[in-house]
């Protein structure tokens, strides 16, 4: 019976302290992914300033067109955007 409980006792501590489980791997993927996301955001700002940077311009060129030739200019080209 002794045998037996010390038998327990160390397959227990064993089973505990045994093993140890190397997750630097997985920390190292996740830091990589947030980089990627920082990356990401950076771009899409990046990317919305110049679709609003094209959009005014686009917007300004379409104003003059109507505002000078009522949207249609001499040759008879329509601007229509």
């Amino acid at each position: 019976m002794k045998t037996k409980n010390l038998l327990l006792i160390a397959i227990a501590v064993l089973s505990l302290f045994g093993c140890k489980y190397d997750d630097d791997a997985i920390w190292d993927a996740v830091k990589n992914q947030e980089e990627r996301l920082i990356n990401l955001e950076t771009w899409q700002k990046q990317a919305s300033e110049e679709i609003a940077l094209l959009k005014a311009i686009t917007e300004r060129l379409y104003s003059f067109c109507r505002s000078r030739y009522g949207g249609r200019n001499p040759k008879g080209i329509y601007y229509y955007f």
